[in-house]
């Protein structure tokens, strides 16, 4: 499972999915991996096993077991999560409505969160959603429930700053950094 030519990976409940630099999909267990028919950029495994993606032309796309269906709208990046599934593009974050709770569903039509500040990437855990602003400073959303699923505001995360790209566990939240080194913080809301 090492080597070179792989582009973006995650973890689910039950499999790890990844791309590869050609854009071909696999899916594994921490044993062996299978090759999964399709081309995509990113992809995005739930701890529901909830699996979404997006190809290079910003399409976007969900796993329903078998195959991949094809959703509407266009992102540049996609996160899922028990917090529900949210992407952005051009800056611009958005909210999938009734994916709220790791609902296994493709949802309703994507609704516009918000777009100050800008994101480039949104990462989706329990009740917690986080992104990366263009500047690279963290961000978390307040508000996020059942109840209020978009939020209610971005708060900047105190001395996180020059982010690249960022994963959410429960309240932890690590990613790595414009000079490659991974960083991590708690976030208590």
């Amino acid at each position: 499972m090492s080597g070179s030519g792989w582009k973006t990976v995650s973890s689910g409940g039950h499999h790890i999915w990844a791309t590869r630099t050609d854009h071909t999909i696999r899916k594994g267990d921490g044993k062996s991996w299978q090759t999964v028919p399709g081309g995509l950029m990113q992809i995005e495994a739930s701890e529901g096993d909830n699996v979404w993606a997006v190809n290079r032309n910003h399409n976007i796309y969900r796993y329903n077991g078998i195959s991949w269906t094809n959703t509407d709208g266009g992102l540049a990046q996609v996160s899922s999560g028990e917090a529900g599934v949210w992407g952005v593009i051009n800056g611009n974050s958005y909210y999938r409505p009734y994916t709220y709770d790791d609902y296994p569903s493709t949802g309703g039509g994507w609704q516009h969160v918000t777009s100050t500040p800008q994101m480039k990437w949104v990462a989706v855990g329990s009740g917690l959603v986080v992104g990366v602003a263009k500047n690279g400073d963290l961000y978390y959303r307040s508000g996020v429930n059942v109840a209020n699923p978009k939020g209610s505001s971005w708060v900047k995360v105190p001395n996180i700053s020059r982010m690249n790209q960022v994963d959410v566990y429960h309240s932890m939240v690590i990613g790595v950094d414009t000079n490659d080194n991974i960083k991590y913080c708690l976030i208590k809301q």
